[in-house]
């Protein structure tokens, strides 16, 4: 908890960073699924789509925690992909 002040700036910023994991990951299916396993392009639209949409809202839902915590994997994540 040291850095967030609070366990609810700390729960914002894990729902930050798990929903953000799974739209890295939808769109790694994608990827995957069009250049190892030779899907058609509009195949692997349709099955990314509906795991994007699902992740996607929950993204959206947890949006507004960025302010309360949820900064923190937000700004760290690509600073530390270098």
């Amino acid at each position: 908890m040291i850095g967030f002040g609070s366990s609810t700036a700390l729960a914002a910023a894990y729902g930050i960073a798990v929903t953000l994991t799974m739209v890295i990951t939808a769109v790694l299916l994608h990827v995957v699924a069009t250049e190892r396993w030779h899907w058609p392009r509009p195949v692997a639209f349709m099955v990314t789509g509906v795991f994007l949409s699902i992740d996607l809202a929950f993204f959206g839902a947890n949006v507004l925690k960025i302010f309360h915590g949820g900064w923190l994997p937000s700004s760290s994540g690509p600073c530390s992909s270098r």
